[in-house]
């Protein structure tokens, strides 16, 4: 869990070579119902496959790679 600006995201971190495919994205969003959290991150190192992407389309989920995160900092 991750808290920011007093709200709690749900957050996992892949390090897998290559993009990440839609199956994590379906597991975190599984993880998010459960938890009641308002929304997660799927961190990886290498990005998203494009059904990655189409999966996490309209749910409270944000791809987002080390190197974006890094950079908000």
């Amino acid at each position: 869990m991750l808290y920011k600006n007093g709200s709690r995201i749900v957050v996992q971190c892949k390090a897998h070579a290559g993009k990440i495919g839609p199956g994590a994205v379906r597991d975190l969003y599984g993880a998010l119902k459960h938890s009641g959290a308002p929304q997660a991150w799927l961190v990886s190192l290498d990005g998203f496959s494009n059904a990655a992407r189409d999966f996490a389309l309209d749910k409270p989920i944000q791809l987002r790679t080390i190197g974006e995160i890094l950079a908000d900092h």
